[in-house]
């Protein structure tokens, strides 16, 4: 992370008002409209503060009709926490949400428990990585296994067939197998669409995208977004979302040591 990074974190964290935004935020996307309500401020007034916050990647957002739905981006105040406090703690203790976990306790239940009454939640975020757009797409197909950290079995191999209809999964020698997502859509070195539950039981319907955008010469910006909606537990909005938060931190560092 530059210093110019930081400072605009740190910048955009010091008003009040922002700090409130983004504490709404963190627990839920909201449309600007929605964000103008908590506040006795002009819409106006609003509309600079996330400007500002979204200049420092703390929040980015998409348009939805007429309006624009604001989404949290914790990654740059996680690259923060890495930056001083990863020399004393311990890798697997800085916040990453353990999936695998996630995952064996659903398979474990195999009923539909605690379903939510919330029926879909939608995840952006994106990151900065200093990288071309191709060594960036050669990463998340080709060398998938070399930084995906969250696995479903030990010992095991990811892979991921760049084409229509090709299968991200995952093998061991002994013969399991779990499917992370199928490619509905590519645009190589750009972009690409998976459908796939990611682990979810029960009802769901899981679609994550990645899309790169080249801001300057080896320096790319990923987009995450992942929508799921059926029948849910309440907290995995929560965990795929700090799962995905350390997953592309794992992308960022392997493909900055090549």
């Amino acid at each position: 992370m530059s210093s110019e990074s930081i400072n605009k974190t740190f910048q955009a964290l010091a008003n009040p008002v922002r700090r409130s935004i983004v504490d709404l935020l963190a627990k839920e996307p909201l449309s600007t409209g929605d964000i103008c309500q908590h506040f006795d401020v002009s819409r106006y007034a609003i509309m600079k503060h996330l400007n500002i916050l979204e200049e420092a990647n703390l929040i980015h957002s998409w348009k939805s009709g007429r309006e624009k739905v604001n989404f949290f981006n914790a990654i740059p105040l996680q690259e923060l926490y890495r930056r001083w406090l990863d020399r004393f703690q311990a890798e697997d203790a800085n916040s990453m949400i353990n999936l695998k976990n996630l995952f064996s306790q659903r398979e474990a239940e195999n009923v539909m428990t605690n379903v939510s009454e919330k029926e879909s939640f939608q995840i952006a975020q994106e990151i900065t990585i200093k990288a071309s757009k191709m060594e960036l797409y050669q990463a998340l197909t080709h060398d998938i296994d070399k930084w995906w950290s969250i696995r479903l079995f030990q010992h095991s191999k990811l892979k991921v067939d760049p084409t229509l209809g090709g299968q991200f999964y995952e093998t061991t020698e002994d013969g399991k197998k779990a499917l992370w997502g199928t490619l509905i859509l590519i645009k190589p070195d750009e972009e690409l669409h998976f459908n796939g539950a990611l682990g979810m039981p029960n009802a769901v319907n899981s679609y994550y995208t990645y899309k790169l955008r080249e801001v300057r010469p080896n320096e790319t910006v990923l987009e995450l977004n992942h929508t799921a909606f059926g029948f849910m537990d309440p907290s995995w909005e929560k965990d795929y979302r700090e799962g995905w938060n350390s997953l592309l931190q794992d992308l960022k560092a392997y493909v900055e040591k090549l």
